[in-house]
């Protein structure tokens, strides 16, 4: 019982520590592959050359970033939304003198677009997985 115990314990203190470890997911697009699959989206759909593309590729990765810690950190609904805003208009002011007034404000529209598209191929995946377990 005692060596169990000891196991145990050395366990846990093994799993805290990597648990401890990681870098936070906010913090980070570098692994992220829907927010690079987002920035090729808004790339394609607003046709931005490859220099447009290079200045305006860390304006939108640090938007995602502050829009999943607005997400994360705001639980009421309105104020959540207005820190959404803001966000919203301090990438629109950054990305202005790259890509122009309107290209920049359609960066918001393909985001959209962009995220109804994966809803849309999440549910059909999940319908496809309805039909697979009926089926068997």
């Amino acid at each position: 019982m005692k060596y169990f115990f000891y196991i145990m314990t050395g366990w846990l203190c093994c799993m805290s520590i990597t648990c401890f470890s990681q870098t936070p997911v906010a913090d980070s697009l570098q692994n992220d592959r829907v927010g690079k699959g987002m920035f090729l989206f808004i790339k394609n759909n607003l046709q931005m050359t490859e220099e447009e593309a290079k200045k305006s590729e860390p304006i939108v990765s640090q938007y995602i970033i502050d829009m999943r810690k607005v997400q994360i950190e705001y639980s009421d609904p309105l104020e959540r939304q207005q820190q959404k805003a803001t966000v919203r208009v301090n990438c629109r002011n950054q990305l202005i003198p790259v890509l122009g007034q309107v290209r920049a404000n359609r960066v918001f529209v393909e985001e959209a677009r962009f995220r109804n598209e994966v809803r849309k191929l999440l549910q059909q995946r999940k319908n496809q997985q309805k039909k697979r377990r009926k089926s068997i």
